[in-house]
């Protein structure tokens, strides 16, 4: 984790100066409002409001479009960039003052609806064992604002203070990943096994070419100086991982992932799965069904406040929409789509209404902003719901200031094996975005034993990332249900 760490850090960006502090207000109480959803864009980028209502107008830095503010509650805003001062103020939907919903049966708060979904929860979801047919989507997008590189010591001698400001002023500032995997997801909300059949991973998504170039020139200077059965050790503080100088940076158009020569021997075999298994964890950790889950309005309902909003229809099915939000220190507040007859939930959106996570030693630093994302249900065979879809998506900000030391060592070479060395200090500040989609194309039940002899290491393990390409899916028959899947889930 901590080596996949570091390779995140390498392409993350800055936090935000306290001086740009903004404040969403209720225009009638004039009270701070957290959780308000602030976007832009034709990607549909954006932040949350933290705790306090506030967000940090210089995050909007350059942004030329018009900016969204939505809340649960409260009518829409769409304002200029240039129109933002100290304060937004955001107008309740007069709607949203209901307080009591007109049921099929009676008269029914908000909260006793809540109470009725908490009563047929194990009536209603499937938590056994079940093989999935699965789709994973994982895209990330970051940008890097500050990188400032000082070569203290170099045996080679092109690597030198030069170079590494050349090299950071051509280097791009904005970069895209995609990784996606199709498969088996075998288990439950909680025990997890996964057999790959096909996974892609690739870089460049806007195709603007930015990695060959760049790569290009430090393998014309690395292989002119590193011998061909060479390795690195590298070297920051206490932290310390090892890659074989034998790959370049780009092989046949794709670019090498040396994350998969990094660290424990046995984990390297099995890199991708185990990192696809971490990352499906991740989304799986947003289930409200899951007692350990941060969204936790249902097994911890009495710290939320439930508001009606709506009766609405979900695929032929009466819906209630209601809101939820925390009264004190609870992570997350959202929307919810209620079946009227079973009262289960099938859709759930939720967002996060303050910083979840933040962490700051030795030079390192990491914060997880905010994330938010849509689970939906549909029944089975069985007439119980299962997990249809997940959208997760996270905001991280990272940065770095460390000395390290790479250092390239030969076991064939006689005497001294330290060949060439470069001494550095780093300072790194950035951000990127991490969307998921997980879907789930077919299921069946299926036994403990069988579970339990699922062969993981049949997995497919691509290990570069290759040049993006549209039509890499295009031929599978289960193509068309993911793509309306995820646009009529996941917008």
């Amino acid at each position: 984790m901590h080596l996949k760490l570091l390779f995140i850090l390498l392409a993350a960006s800055t936090s935000l100066g306290a001086q740009n502090k903004v404040i969403i207000i209720d225009a009638v109480s004039q009270k701070p409002l957290a959780g308000v959803n602030i976007t832009w864009g034709e990607k549909n980028e954006g932040m949350v409001s933290e705790s306090d209502g506030s967000f940090n107008k210089e995050f909007l830095k350059g942004i030329k479009e018009v900016i969204h503010f939505s809340h649960v509650g409260y009518d829409h805003r769409a304002i200029y960039l240039k129109e933002i001062s100290s304060r937004v103020a955001m107008k309740p939907t007069p709607k949203s003052l209901s307080e009591v919903v007109i049921s099929k049966n009676a008269l029914l708060t908000a909260v006793q609806i809540i109470d009725s979904v908490q009563a047929h929860v194990t009536d209603n979801y499937n938590f056994d064992i079940t093989n999935k047919h699965f789709f994973l989507r994982q895209k990330d997008e970051g940008g890097v604002e500050q990188l400032d590189v000082h070569i203290k010591k170099s045996t080679i001698a092109e690597f030198d203070d030069d170079f590494a400001k050349m090299m950071i002023a051509e280097m791009p500032k904005e970069n895209d990943f995609l990784t996606e995997i199709m498969g088996n997801h075998y288990g439950n909300l909680k025990k997890q096994k996964l057999l790959i059949k096909q996974g892609y991973k690739a870089y460049d998504t806007e195709s603007n070419g930015y990695l060959e170039n760049y790569y290009k020139k430090l393998e014309a200077i690395v292989n002119n100086h590193v011998k061909s059965d060479s390795y690195f050790k590298i070297r920051t503080g206490l932290l310390s991982f090892k890659t074989d100088a034998n790959e370049a940076f780009l092989k046949d158009g794709e670019v090498v992932d040396v994350r998969n020569d990094m660290g424990n021997a046995k984990k390297q075999a099995n890199f991708f799965l185990n990192d696809r298994k971490e990352m499906l964890g991740d989304v799986f950790e947003d289930v409200f069904l899951r007692k350990d889950s941060d969204i936790d309005f249902l097994s911890d309902s009495n710290k939320y406040d439930f508001e009606y909003l709506d009766d609405s229809v979900i695929d032929d099915t009466d819906v209630y929409v209601l809101s939820f939000k925390p009264k004190s220190k609870k992570k997350y507040a959202g929307k919810l789509y209620i079946n009227q007859d079973d009262y289960s939930i099938l859709k759930a959106d939720f967002s996060s209404i303050k910083t979840l996570f933040s962490f700051k030693l030795l030079g390192l630093s990491f914060k997880e902003k905010s994330n938010q994302g849509t689970i939906a249900f549909e029944k089975n065979s069985d007439q119980m719901y299962d997990i249809k879809y997940i959208k997760k998506i996270a905001n991280i900000e990272f940065g770095i200031d460390r000395p390290f030391v790479i250092v390239e060592k030969n076991k064939h070479v006689k005497g001294r094996r330290t060949q060439n060395k470069v001494k550095f200090d780093m300072v790194l500040k950035g951000n990127f975005q991490s969307r998921y989609d997980y879907v789930v194309l077919d299921r069946q039940s299926i036994s403990s034993s069988v579970y339990e002899n699922v062969d993981e290491s049949k997995s497919q393990q691509p290990k570069d990332w290759k040049k993006h390409d549209d039509n890499f899916w295009r031929n599978t028959v289960e193509w068309p249900d993911i793509e309306a899947t995820i646009q009529n889930l996941g917008q």
